[in-house]
């Protein structure tokens, strides 16, 4: 049965709760297993982004768009827009020294939800009329 929820209100829940579990997991693997921060996070997100892809595929978009499509574009995506806020966040930075990083990064939040919730209903889990055959 289809949800009766917006599709973008999906994607929000999806996102909010799979960056919870992010830091919850991340914090977890520093504090009981004593990682490093950088591999707490990596371990982190490894663990919550094949749930969040799924989540996002079934749930949020009902795509049935094959895996062997979807996985590696919601990845590349991903990726891409992780690169692109990095590179954004630290140019202002480093043009607006002054400028607390906390609104920077918020806005990069902001942005990148928006385009990885357009691009991904379009391009990654959309049209799958021809993947279908």
């Amino acid at each position: 049965m289809r949800s009766t929820v917006h599709p973008l209100a999906r994607f929000l829940l999806v996102g909010t709760s799979s960056a919870i579990c992010y830091f919850l997991i991340m914090l977890l693997l520093q504090k009981a297993f004593a990682l490093a921060p950088w591999a707490a996070s990596g371990g982190a997100y490894s663990l919550t982004f094949g749930v969040t892809y799924l989540l996002q595929r079934g749930w949020t978009f009902g795509s049935s768009a094959a895996h062997n499509r979807a996985l590696p574009r919601y990845a590349a995506v991903q990726l891409s827009l992780l690169v692109l806020t990095t590179l954004a966040v630290r140019g202002v930075s480093f043009e607006f020294p002054g400028v607390s990083p906390l609104p920077i990064s918020l806005l990069a939040t902001i942005f990148a939800a928006g385009m990885s919730f357009i691009i991904s209903s379009k391009w990654v889990f959309g049209n799958v009329s021809k993947d279908t055959k």
